[in-house]
């Protein structure tokens, strides 16, 4: 919640932590992990994990997740209200839950190719979010697009599909509805509609 914070410098000596190529965050030198962040970082292109509450409520606008990043930790970039853009990694296979949630300005975004799961609450309550299901998703938690605006998915995923325009996503073999956006038609071979599906769906 330091919503001022622009500088983050890391002493040259330190024998744990580094702030390399001038990025305004701290990373841990042996891993190569980005532990902690503000809103003026760039991220360097040696970085390859982002941590747990990496960027919670730091008051991004917009940031670029470099090529190297193959994973990005619960809640990361959660609470960040004024988020519009960001650009992942295309290396990425695993995001955490929560990673996203309420960042209510984020209008589109690209799944990574090599990501299969959407966890938990991992877009939920980004309420202007259009989200396209790629064919790599094979599995999506519980409330991972609770209250995103519109959800579509590819017609190569063998998994789900959104049939008829219903704006949600429906597990193609057992015809339920898992997770709904707002304004949702449900088409009259939907058998099931599970837990959660159209919570905050308005």
């Amino acid at each position: 919640g330091c919503v001022n914070l622009t500088r983050i410098v890391v002493s040259k000596t330190h024998p744990k932590y580094d702030s390399r190529c001038n990025c305004n965050a701290i990373i841990e030198t042996a891993t190569n992990k980005l532990i902690q962040g503000c809103k003026t970082t760039v991220i360097p292109d040696s970085v390859v994990e982002i941590a747990p509450f990496a960027f919670y409520e730091s008051y991004i606008t917009e940031i670029e997740i470099p090529d190297s990043v193959e994973k990005i930790g619960s809640a990361a970039f959660a609470a960040n209200s004024e988020l519009r853009r960001i650009s992942l990694s295309r290396n990425i296979t695993e995001i955490e839950c929560n990673a996203f949630a309420g960042c209510e300005k984020l209008e589109t975004i690209d799944l990574p190719p090599l990501l299969t799961t959407l966890e938990s609450g991992l877009f939920s309550l980004c309420r202007n979010l259009r989200v396209f299901i790629n064919e790599g998703i094979t599995k999506i938690d519980d409330g991972a697009l609770c209250g995103c605006y519109g959800i579509e998915v590819a017609k190569e995923n063998n998994r789900y599909d959104s049939r008829e325009g219903c704006n949600c996503v429906v597990e193609t073999a057992t015809n339920t509805i898992i997770e709904g956006g707002r304004d949702v038609y449900i088409p009259d071979s939907i058998q099931d509609i599970s837990l959660f599906a159209l919570v905050r769906c308005n």
